[in-house]
């Protein structure tokens, strides 16, 4: 059997999962950026329907029918939906990244455990 064959994790890969960490690393940060712009934004339309909800009852809604009235607000969906979307983006990036660990990881592991004396 070759030394080829006895060899599961080739250097080849590893090297272009280190590649990929290193390319892809501003991708990951800016999904993460974008969890948390959304998850803000959030916060930010609430405030804004629920002032716009108490303008327009004249004064006359409580904190919780203001927020009652934010949370079913179509826009507010809608800012739901997009925060999900950059959850589901960062998600993948937070993946890929890890599956380009383990293989590194695997690697690494598999050359120390077959080194040669030399």
């Amino acid at each position: 059997m070759t030394d080829s064959a006895l060899r599961p994790f080739d250097e080849a890969r590893t090297e272009e999962m280190v590649n990929f960490l290193w390319e892809n690393a501003d991708a990951a940060g800016l999904a993460t950026a974008k969890v948390r712009y959304e998850e803000n934004m959030l916060k930010v339309l609430r405030a804004v329907l629920m002032q716009d909800a108490l303008e327009q009852s004249g004064g006359k809604l409580s904190v919780s029918a203001q927020e009652r009235d934010a949370y079913a607000h179509p826009r507010y969906l809608e800012q739901v939906k997009k925060a999900s979307r950059a959850v589901h983006e960062e998600q993948t990036q937070i993946g890929k990244r890890k599956a380009a660990i383990m293989q590194i990881d695997a690697w690494r592991t598999w050359n120390a455990n077959h080194r040669t004396n030399v």
